[in-house]
Order: structure tokens, then C-alpha cells, then sequence
């Protein structure tokens, strides 16, 4: 069964990560309190006890040596909490929900070909916040397998993700013999929030209608449906239909074929040709119109050369 990408309660994915956040701070304090201690045999304190009688010559490299390994031990801990902890920051300041859902129907293989190839990943990888997410999947995934080794079912079983490690689980899901277009998908369409977010050229209501459409999208593609792809095309021409009303940009239609383009639906605005007003090459004619399209921050459409007609028209949108 393929793990997938939902959205749970926010509220209560929340309030479990604030719990283990909290556990794992206490847990963070001592290590710190052992950690000093530690630091104060090693500075001076077992010198003072070998001086004082209290220690021999062999007892104290005795202590030396193993406090040095505690040393190591517990910065690494120390380390690794911080770690655990800033994730944690992260999900409860995005707060959405978003979660990569074991199903309650996956069975032992699955769920250690998921253990193995998450311990493949971590072999080769030294980037701290991916070695985080991947532990966090390691640790949810063993013991789902240690349940099913003893015989017992497992319940549907969630993994609290960022915006961020939904892009590193596009790159990785098929690693572990998942489907990654979800997560691909989605990636996406935040991808688009950006880059309307940061557009120069987009109006205030052109921005507000686009990030509508992608939340509306996003919640097509988190959801049960069968028809998914139906409903997106469905999305996108309401979005055509109710923005006809305001002064539309070449920016925000870019925007809106870009979006057609990626889930391949039919053009929200197609080119058409108008009475000839120039000698213009069609090959000159794209060009323009592809830089016009960098000027205003709207993803670039691919157009098919071959399927011009041997006039030079100019180039519009058709509305």
C-alpha cells in the first residue's frame, strides 16, 4: 500500500509535536548537566583528585579516557537534540497538518524496504535537517515493523512534515518504492505561491485569485477523490470564468497556462492570429513573446514551432 500525503487536524498534529518537544528539551537539560560535569573532570578536577591522593596514576587515565568519550557522546546527543528540537520549531510555527500517512494495510516487506532504503539514505547523507526528517521516518517505520513482527495489526500511523521535507520526499520517495508525483505535484503548486508572492507585476487581486486557485488545488490533490484530474480542470475554468471580470495581465495568464501545462489540461488562453500587421518572422514573433513573459515574472509556455501556419500573425492571447 503507497504511503500518501494528507492533511490531519492541526490542531492536534500540534499539540503532539509541542508534547515531544517538551520531552526531548527535558531530555536536552540533562545532557547539559551531565555534559558540565564532564567538562570539570576534564579541566581540573581529576588532576586535583590524582594530586590529592584520591586517585592513582591508573585510575585517573582510567577516568580520563572514559571521560573523553563522554565528552564525545554527550556533544553529539547534545547536538542531535537541538536538532530534533529546531524541527520541531518549524512544525508547530507552519502549523498545517501536513503529514506522509502509513497506511494501516502496509505490510512487513513494504515496511522494511521504507527501514532499509531510509538506512541507505542516511549512509550517504551529512545535511542535518534531512538527516532529522529521515530519522524521524526511520524511527515511525521500525516500530510499525516491530508491531507487525509480533503478530499484531497496526493502526493508520502519521509523520508531521514541513513545506521543506515535502521537497526532499519528492527526491527520495522513489528510493523507498513510493510514488512521488503527489509530492511532486504539490511541491509545485508552492513552488507558484512563491513566485506570486514575489511578482512585481502581478495586481493585488491577480495575486489573491492565484493563490486561491493553488490552495483549492492542493486541496483536490490532498484529498480522497477519485477524479482528481477532473476536478482541477474544473478548478482552473472557474478561475478563467470568474476573472474575466477584472483586467487581466499577460502575468496572471502565464500563470494560469503554466498551471494547465504542469497537470496537462487544455489552455486557459490560447495564441490566435490577427490580421497581419507586420513582416515579423513567427520564430522572432515567439521570441518577444517568451521575453515578454520573463518581464512579467509569468512561467514560460512551450509552444510547438512545427504547428504555425507559414503567415506571420501577431501574437495575442485570445480571451
Amino acid at each position: 500500500m503507497a504511503l500518501t500525503i494528507k492533511i490531519e487536524n492541526p490542531d492536534e498534529i500540534s499539540k503532539e509535536t509541542a508534547a515531544k518537544r517538551k520531552k526531548v528539551v527535558e531530555l536536552k537539560e540533562g545532557i547539559q548537566d551531565s555534559l558540565r560535569n564532564v567538562e570539570e573532570d576534564l579541566n581540573g578536577g581529576l588532576d586535583t583528585e590524582l594530586a590529592e591522593g584520591r586517585l592513582s596514576p591508573e585510575e585517573y587515565e582510567l577516568h580520563k579516557g572514559t571521560n573523553e568519550q563522554m565528552l564525545e557522546n554527550y556533544t553529539n546527543a547534545l547536538k542531535a537534540a537541538g536538532n530534533t528540537i529546531a524541527r520541531y520549531d518549524q512544525l508547530l510555527a507552519e502549523n498545517s497538518g501536513l503529514c506522509i500517512i502509513i497506511p494501516a494495510s502496509t505490510g512487513r516487506d513494504e515496511l522494511k524496504q521504507i527501514i532499509q532504503g531510509i538506512e541507505a539514505l542516511l549512509k550517504e547523507n551529512k545535511n542535518a535537517e534531512e538527516v532529522e526528517f529521515f530519522n524521524a521516518i526511520l524511527t515511525r517505520t521500525k516500530n510499525l515493523k516491530d508491531i507487525v513482527d509480533t503478530g499484531k495489526a497496526i493502526k493508520e500511523t502519521n509523520i508531521p512534515i514541513t513545506r521543506n521535507e515535502l521537497v526532499v520526499w519528492e527526491r527520495i520517495a522513489k528510493d523507498l518504492g513510493q510514488d512521488n508525483s503527489q509530492a511532486k505535484d504539490l511541491n509545485y503548486l508552492n513552488s507558484q505561491v512563491s513566485a506570486v508572492h514575489s511578482s512585481k507585476t502581478l495586481r493585488g487581486e491577480e495575486k489573491s485569485i492565484l493563490i486561491d486557485l493553488y490552495n483549492k488545488l492542493s486541496s483536490i490533490l490532498l484529498s480522497d477523490a477519485t477524479d482528481k484530474h477532473s476536478k482541477i480542470q474544473q478548478a482552473v475554468s472557474a478561475v478563467v470564468d470568474t476573472s474575466a471580470s477584472i483586467k487581466r495581465t499577460e502575468g496572471f495568464r502565464g500563470f494560469l497556462n503554466a498551471v494547465c501545462q504542469f497537470f496537462k489540461i487544455p489552455l486557459a488562453f490560447t495564441m490566435k492570429s490577427e490580421s497581419v500587421a507586420s513582416t515579423v518572422s513567427i520564430k522572432q514573433e515567439l521570441q518577444l513573446f517568451k521575453k515578454a513573459q520573463v518581464a512579467d515574472d509569468s512561467p514560460e509556455v512551450e509552444f510547438d514551432h512545427d504547428q504555425q501556419g507559414d503567415e506571420a500573425p501577431t501574437i495575442s492571447y485570445s480571451s
